[in-house]
């Protein structure tokens, strides 16, 4: 006959984490908080696009082309040391007013029969923008002759007189 006898046993473990799984959970905490920056970030990123989209809407040509916006970036550093920031204002101001832009740069093409030659000066007339209206100064004319008929295109580098 065999005897049956039940026994209980009980018992804990006690772990201490090392620095690898706080490490883990650290990361996994900061990935929760970047996931949570996102989902708050979008509308705000949404909203900016449709304001942008809405800007290219507004400046593009009425065929619906988008315009191609070039603009001067010219420096400025007054030689006082010691100026006050109104009068580095009026400074600048003082010094754009006789600054002489460029006006346009770019190649035009036209009839051949004017005969132009490098380094001539040839007056430009813009009714559409009066600020590039101005002498300016021919670098290069190349003519061609072909179905096109008669061309010469001519580089300006810039305006050297208003």
């Amino acid at each position: 006959m065999s005897q049956e006898q039940n026994y209980s046993v009980n018992y804990s473990i006690n772990v201490e984490a090392t620095k690898g799984p706080q490490q883990v959970q650290a990361f996994a905490d900061a990935v929760g908080k970047l996931v949570q920056a996102k989902a708050s970030l979008t509308p705000a990123v949404n909203n900016i696009k449709q304001m942008m989209d809405e800007i290219d809407k507004t400046f593009r040509t009425k065929s619906g082309k988008k315009r191609d916006y070039t603009y001067s970036i010219v420096p400025y550093m007054s030689p006082n040391m010691k100026i006050d920031s109104d009068r580095l204002v009026e400074e600048t101001i003082e010094y754009f007013n006789n600054y002489n832009l460029n006006g346009i740069t770019g190649s035009l093409t036209l009839f051949g029969d004017l005969a132009l030659n490098t380094a001539c000066q040839v007056e430009l007339i813009d009714n559409r923008n009066p600020s590039k209206n101005g002498i300016y100064l021919v670098e290069e004319v190349t003519t061609t002759f072909g179905t096109h008929g008669y061309r010469q295109k001519i580089t300006l580098p810039y305006r050297i007189k208003r």
